[in-house]
């Protein structure tokens, strides 16, 4: 996580390793960023009183190795601290390490104060629990300053997504929201939907790594009909089949606000769903972003997409790595290049083009003006 700071003086800190002398240096008022890693819980514990004092505005904390796993009572009593840090505006925990589902409470308890905009927690292989969710569900609730939330590797399950929907539900200022490698099946990806149903300010959702599958996609579709403010999904290696696809091309038929949308690495897009997605292309007015990678879509997939891209105004971004297109699906390509006006950024990498593709390709090249990043 990055934090942008404005501070004339001395904006960023970035302690590689803690140690119980090096806190003093923190009584400097300038510093409004402290990125702490480290594996000795002592020279964590000297710095409390420093951190509580500052002025901290952003605060990232990586630990190294098993360090709250094995000091997990230190740790909490570490972690509870950081309520008396008034001016934190972004907080977020990477590699974290607890052996009881209880200690998360007051990581995620420590998402509440009342100026803070951004929290992260990103964990090794460990589960916040349902005690975590929940704690963490009910603060954002009420929360009004919060806009972006990342739980990274956290191991929701079941009721714990249905918590955090239904928190979702009733708060109104998060945008960002990223649910990366985590446990979401079809039922929590249900939830999360109709949660989006209703909710009027989420313009950011990353559920890649996870297992949405066919009945998660359909549901995240509904959604996509109604909902008025999503921008960016995210569902690559989501588990997908052609089904879900073709499910999910129909919703961006009508949908008008989503502008990036990631399908890499599914489990089978298929000829239809391919179809469906390019059916789909020639009368959706705002997609800009589509991301294909990795789903062996064949040439008749590229010819399929090819006779999109020759209506399509609005698409500037095209990735079709690792898709074995071959020469003909290249050919298709390069006729829709001679004519599309708003393509900018091509990916055609690992996708057996033989001489008469690339020929083909950069004969296109040749007429096509707008195209600026092309790879093949």
């Amino acid at each position: 996580m990055c934090c942008q700071s404005t501070n004339s003086y001395m904006p960023a800190l970035r302690w590689g390793y803690i140690s119980m002398t090096s806190c003093c240096a923190l009584h400097c008022s300038t510093f409004n960023s402290l990125a702490l890693s480290g594996d000795n819980i002592n020279g964590w514990i000297q710095l409390l009183t420093a951190i509580a004092t500052s002025r901290f505005q952003c605060l990232n904390i990586c630990v190294t190795g098993p360090l709250l796993q094995e000091n997990s009572h230190l740790g909490v009593i570490w972690i509870q601290r950081l309520d008396e840090v008034c001016s934190l505006k972004e907080l977020s925990f990477e590699r974290i390490l607890l052996s009881d589902e209880s200690d998360w409470i007051p990581i995620v308890e420590s998402a509440r104060p009342s100026v803070m905009s951004t929290f992260g927690l990103s964990t090794v292989n460990c589960s916040i629990g349902d005690n975590g969710t929940d704690a963490l569900s009910e603060g954002l609730k009420t929360n009004s300053t919060m806009t972006t939330l990342e739980l990274c590797s956290c191991s929701i399950i079941s009721s714990g997504a249905q918590a955090l929907s239904e928190a979702l539900k009733y708060n109104s200022t998060l945008t960002n929201l990223d649910l990366e490698d985590n446990q979401i099946g079809d039922n929590e990806a249900q939830a999360l939907s109709e949660a989006l149903k209703t909710n009027s300010t989420r313009t950011t959702l990353n559920l890649q790594y996870n297992k949405i599958g066919d009945n998660g996609a359909q549901a995240l579709s509904e959604a996509l009909k109604t909902n008025s403010t999503l921008t960016t999904l995210n569902l690559t290696f989501g588990g997908i089949r052609e089904n879900g696809v073709q499910a999910l091309s129909e919703a961006l038929k009508t949908n008008l606000t989503l502008t990036t949308l990631n399908l890499g690495h599914q489990i089978e897009v298929g000829g239809n769903g391919v179809q469906a997605l390019s059916e789909a292309l020639k009368t959706n007015p705002t997609l800009t972003t589509l991301d294909l990678w990795n789903n062996s879509i064949g040439e008749n997939g590229a010819q399929a997409l090819s006779e999109a891209l020759k209506t399509n105004s609005t698409l500037t971004t095209l990735v079709l790595q690792v898709n074995s297109i071959g020469d003909n699906g290249a050919q298709a390509l390069s006729e829709a290049l001679k004519t599309n006006t708003t393509l900018t950024t091509l990916d055609l990498r690992i996708s057996s083009i033989g001489l008469n593709g690339s020929h083909a390709l950069s004969e296109a090249l040749k007429t096509n003006s707008t195209l600026v990043s092309f790879d093949f």
